[in-house]
């Protein structure tokens, strides 16, 4: 395979298919477009960058595809010998440390053996002239562009390689994960193997930027057990053991006992919200109380008959014991349906934990209440009691998907029938609670997730429909309930996810405001305002920076620059550390679904976050990235020599000349294979 052109005899490209009268024809001369500039041997350095893609003609072959894609041009830098190409094989042995010739021969395998069976499922058999792709033409343009900016005096093979990590949809890109290879690791490697004042401050800035990431992820916080981790396993499982769809309003009630919260279920009767609060009984070992209330049901039935021996005495007490005022866990049905007379002692009796057995007012031993109603209330005098409940859950009947399990697990021994555990102690209590609740205080709660929390507030009494107003009270339980969650989760600070507990807090008219909660939480988490503004803002500031060195400031012009620059980096810098902070905190909570950093959120809310979140934070890193990038590019140009300097700021900032030399060179990329002069190309 010849691999070699030069200027005199105008030879036609064999592998190419293209010849230097063709660029010709186009005003474009390959050696006015390469620079041709002369090595050791006679050789040119071009020569390389020709037989590359000479050899990606070939690898396109081989994988059966009717164009030069981006794939076939990387394949070609990773499998093109020494011997043909010196320099494309320094740089392949220089960026792609870890890949073998084996591994690449196998993927090739692989790729040819599919790329044939298409084309034979097609029919495909004619033989179509090889072009390149849109995106390979463009990468060529841009490796062009490489050299003139890094000031070499030939396009080589390393031009093209970063050329091609540009290209973020790329083939290529494709194949750089199949290998393991990341795109910042190899341009990394690639820049440091060329010379030049440019390749050297582009690659100090990626270095930076590198170990930028690194202490951040170092630093980031893995969940750390907590010895009250099994514990909530043992009892989740006791609570949901034969239920199907019942694992939100189990986790809702262990998290109201722990927080010493209430819970309120609204749902049609038969939906085993009894059940699960009589499971809770059980695993705390403690007295349970149940009762059914109605508009004819009278306060003895819940808080005790009158001792007749104190009426004797002119007194006026119950006995409780039996009834709510002595009883660990409670489940009122119906409760709205109650009269004022209950109503009004149960006010005290779930806020402060006290009862007024006539003249005394005694504490009461109420862990966790659960209330249940088919209808929410609907006159103003029963709010005070609903904003009790701070825990709140539609239960729906199990869905016609999951009835078929939930019949197979009826037929099968109901676990509350077993009575194996039961001298066992308590699998949680409420020395458990008092206990979290203390600790709990020590998590951090960033400030930009309680302003998070108040926007939210505001969202619900001014936009949503209808309002939702949430009490101070309310607000004030919620904050300490999602801290309390983080921290029983193995956190040392509260995650945003760890908010889309506020669903179960939020609403109050209507049990689909929940969903609009989850929602309206999950679209500012993922475009957060004021982080954006930021990046935003250091934008125009750097565009005026840009103005005013492109006028090769000297003496206290530089320096004012510098000084400036040096503002704008500390500012960039501390916007991606955020952002890096909350990529690599995410990540890691979404990548464990099952662990226990995030049992208190379903799968179905976990799928959703990490689908919206995860994709726009890379997003935001990526922005924050590359304005940092920028600066730390130009404060390394700054630092050098006037000559290198004034080179240097002239290929960051890209003049006019960098631009009228890329429209020509992709007039030249636009030029077919074969030396003719067809209709438009296609391709992807």
């Amino acid at each position: 395979m010849g691999h070699g052109v030069s200027t005199e005899d105008a030879t036609i490209l064999r592998g190419l298919r293209v010849s230097v009268a063709a660029f010709s024809r186009a005003g474009n001369h390959l050696a006015t477009q390469f620079r041709l500039a002369k090595v050791k041997g006679g050789k040119t350095k071009e020569d390389d960058l020709i037989v590359v893609v000479q050899n990606a003609d070939k690898e396109a072959q081989e994988l059966c595809t009717t164009q030069i894609g981006t794939d076939a041009l990387l394949l070609s830098l990773l499998t093109v010998s020494e011997e043909d190409s010196p320099n494309a094989d320094a740089t392949r042995k220089a960026a792609f440390p870890g890949i073998s010739t084996e591994q690449v021969a196998s993927y090739l395998q692989q790729r040819s053996q599919k790329g044939a069976k298409g084309k034979k499922a097609s029919g495909a058999t004619s033989k179509v002239p090889m072009m390149f792709t849109p995106m390979t033409r463009r990468s060529l343009q841009a490796a062009q562009e490489e050299q003139v900016r890094l000031g070499h005096a030939a396009v080589e093979p390393a031009h093209l390689l970063l050329a091609l990590l540009k290209e973020q949809r790329a083939q290529s890109n494709e194949l750089l994960q199949h290998f393991g290879q990341s795109p910042e690791d190899v341009q990394r490697r690639v820049l440091a193997t060329l010379q030049g004042p440019l390749a050297k401050v582009r690659l100090d800035a990626s270095i930076t930027l590198l170990e930028l990431e690194k202490e951040v992820v170092a630093d980031a916080a893995p969940a750390s057990d907590r010895p009250l981790a099994t514990k909530l396993s043992k009892a989740y499982t006791q609570l949901t053991g034969g239920l199907v769809e019942r694992s939100v309003e189990a986790k809702l009630m262990l998290l109201a006992a722990l927080s010493g919260e209430h819970l309120f279920l609204l749902g049609p009767p038969g939906t085993a919200k009894s059940l699960l609060a009589r499971r809770l009984a059980e695993v705390c070992r403690g007295k349970f109380f149940e009762r059914l209330l109605t508009r004819f049901s009278v306060p003895e039935e819940v808080f005790g008959p009158l001792s007749l021996q104190a009426l004797e005495k002119d007194e006026l007490r119950r006995k409780v014991e039996g009834f709510l005022p002595t009883a660990d866990v409670a489940f009122l049905d119906e409760i709205f349906k109650a009269n004022s007379s209950i109503l009004n002692a149960l006010l005290t009796l779930l806020n402060e934990r006290r009862f007024d057995n006539g003249v005394e007012r005694i504490e009461v031993p109420l862990w966790c209440a659960v209330a249940a109603s088919n209808e929410l209330p609907e006159s103003d005098e029963l709010e005070a009691l609903f904003d009790r409940f701070l825990l709140r859950r539609a239960v729906p009947r199990v869905s016609d998907r999951e009835v078929p399990e939930f019949l197979k697990r009826s037929l099968e021994v109901d676990a509350e029938q077993s009575d194996d555990n039961e001298e066992e102690g308590p699998m949680l209590s409420v020395v458990d609670s008092v206990e979290c609740q203390s600790l709990a205080s020590k998590t951090v709660f960033p400030s930009d997730l309680l302003d998070l929390v108040v926007s939210l507030r505001a969202y619900l009494r001014d936009e949503a429909e209808p309002p939702v107003l949430l009490s101070d009270r309310r607000l004030k339980k919620a904050v300490r309930l999602i801290r309390l969650a983080a921290f029983t989760a193995g956190a040392e600070e509260v995650s945003e996810l760890d908010l889309l507990l506020l669903q179960h807090m939020c609403w109050d008219k209507e049990p689909s405001q929940a969903g609009e909660v989850r929602v309206w939480l999950l679209e500012r988490m993922r475009k957060p305002p004021e982080r954006e503004d930021v990046v935003k803002k250091a934008g125009f500031i750097l565009k005026g920076l840009k103005l005013r060195l492109r006028r090769n400031v000297r003496g206290s012009s530089l320096d004012l620059a510098k000084k400036d620059l040096s503002s704008l980096r500390e500012v960039l810098q501390e916007q991606l550390q955020r952002r890096l902070r909350r990529r690599a905190n995410l990540q890691a909570m979404l990548q464990n679904e099952e662990g226990l950093r995030l049992f208190w959120l379903e799968k179905e809310d976990l799928s959703e976050a990490k689908d919206l979140l995860l994709p726009a934070l890379e997003e935001d890193v990526s922005e924050a990235s590359v304005a940092l990038k920028e600066v730390l590019e130009l404060q390394g140009a700054t630092e050098l020599t006037t000559e290198a300097r004034e080179m240097t700021l002239d290929s960051l900032l890209e003049d006019e000349g960098m631009a009228q030399e890329s429209l020509s060179t992709e007039k030249m990329l636009k030029m077919p294979l074969n030396g003719t002069f067809p209709g438009p190309m296609v391709g992807g």
